[in-house]
């Protein structure tokens, strides 16, 4: 009897959260509408209402939009960032940070990235880091199990050296993504949200002031001291500053 509750109960629960999902949906879609009409308070407001409960980089993503539209350039940049914590790779969110982060006073030069690293940020901005990760995974898998029948059953020397070559490939290409997820994975970042904010030598106001700071200046945590974060906005701008004075995403 206390299984057949505990599987209704599961049962309505699930049922619960496929209403639940239903409803996101439905307000996600109609927040979508009123942008496209030009409302883009209004689309804010149901945006809003599903935000903590909804994480999907589409939703951060168009909120940044609706920010942008209404002349809210920090607030824009800051769920663009968000959107791209979970979405690196997108094009389009790239896109819209740059346009965005002109209209700030500090500006930090983008790194340059070569051909070959630019031909892979287009062919993974396609598909998720998530999804790459996954057929990698799976191609690394398929070899060896390949390998493995190839090896039992004794077949021709080709054959074998051709499957070995391709297992040596698949780690390879495993271990160069891991890296490039690694590299791109945007974590412990921070927006300047302050108007008189400074990096300091260490933790506290008795420190000496090494750079004031304007709004919408992203930085990398890097550590942290009481109310203070040690913070890098690039090789040659760095220091700590006070946990109040940034937006973490």
């Amino acid at each position: 009897m206390k299984k057949i509750i505990a599987i209704l109960m599961l049962l309505l629960g699930l049922a619960a959260m496929n209403v639940k999902a239903e409803d996101f949906q439905e307000i996600f879609s109609s927040a979508n509408n009123r942008y496209e009409e030009g409302q883009f308070s209004e689309a804010l407001k149901l945006y809003r209402k599903i935000e903590h409960s909804m994480s999907d980089w589409k939703l951060y993503y168009n909120m940044g939009n609706c920010h942008f539209k209404l002349n809210h350039f920090l607030e824009a940049k800051i769920y663009y960032l968000k959107a791209r914590k979970l979405r690196p790779l997108q094009p389009s969110i790239k896109k819209n940070i740059l346009i965005v982060n002109k209209l700030f006073k500090d500006k930090i030069p983008e790194a340059k990235i070569d051909f070959l690293d630019r031909m892979l940020l287009k062919v993974e901005s396609l598909v998720s880091l998530n999804l790459i990760s996954v057929l990698l995974i799976i191609f690394v898998i398929l070899f060896n199990f390949s390998l493995f029948v190839v090896v039992k059953r004794g077949k021709i020397k080709w054959a074998l050296y051709g499957l070995f070559f391709f297992l040596i490939l698949s780690i390879f290409l495993s271990l160069s993504h891991i890296y490039r997820v690694q590299k791109h994975n945007v974590q412990n970042i921070a927006v300047v949200s302050s108007a008189d904010a400074q990096f300091r030598s260490g933790p506290g106001t008795d420190n000496t002031v090494l750079f004031n700071v304007n709004p919408g200046l992203e930085v990398r945590l890097i550590d942290s001291s009481g109310e203070w974060f040690q913070v890098s906005a690039s090789a040659d701008i760095a220091g700590w500053i006070q946990k109040d004075r940034l937006t973490r995403i």
